[in-house]
């Protein structure tokens, strides 16, 4: 009887020592990995959104360094400049010398036969010149009238008893063109052109010429 109350006082302090040793291993368990993992899973803090990053704005801050600069402002436009439009009426016309006097095509080679060979190697100035002196000399009162009469005058050009040999380029007639309509160059009383002063009352010297007034 004895032995059989020793065998279940030993069987129960064994159960009180499992259920013991059992309670110690679950409070370890419970801080141990697989605890944590489980206690993790419910404690998990909710993801909380983020706040915007600030957007950059165009005003910059304004610092000791900062170097403020006036805008640039683009250039005013301008109309541009008003052309006067050119017509007979704007260009002013230079007073015709020569009156009424009208030439021929006939009489314009004369002259510039005589100017080809009377003024060759001159400077246009001093050709045109010796023309002006011809339609000077036809305007006159005491000239032969026509262009014909004064080119072949007794004793005045020594080249028009050669002027068949003359061929005339577009610069002796130019000179023609430029004495009947101006600028003029010499004024409408020189009457003398040579290479010596045939007076003394001298208007000027052009190229190797000396023209003369006839008063």
């Amino acid at each position: 009887m004895k032995r059989i109350i020793s065998i279940l006082l030993a069987a129960a302090a064994f159960l009180m020592v499992t259920r013991g040793f059992m309670g110690i291993l679950e409070d370890w368990a419970s801080q141990t990995w697989w605890g944590q993992e489980k206690s993790v899973s419910f404690t998990m803090p909710e993801s909380q959104p983020s706040e915007p990053e600030p957007m950059e704005t165009a005003e910059t801050e304004m610092t000791e360094e900062t170097v403020i600069t006036e805008p640039t402002l683009p250039p005013e436009t301008l109309p541009p400049e008003t052309v006067p439009e050119v017509t007979e009426e704007t260009v002013p016309a230079v007073p015709y010398r020569y009156g009424d006097l009208q030439l021929s095509q006939e009489e314009k080679e004369l002259i510039a036969k005589l100017i080809c060979l009377e003024g060759e190697g001159e400077p246009p100035d001093a050709q045109q010149a010796m023309a002006e002196v011809i339609l000077n000399r036809i305007v006159a009162d005491n000239f032969p009238s026509t262009a014909k009469g004064v080119v072949y005058a007794e004793g005045q050009f020594l080249s028009a008893g050669r002027l068949y040999q003359a061929q005339p380029t577009e610069e002796h007639y130019g000179a023609v063109e430029r004495a009947l309509n101006g600028p003029y160059i010499v004024d409408g009383d020189v009457v003398f052109f040579s290479q010596y002063a045939v007076n003394d009352n001298i208007w000027g010297v052009l190229g190797k010429y000396t023209f003369c007034r006839q008063w």
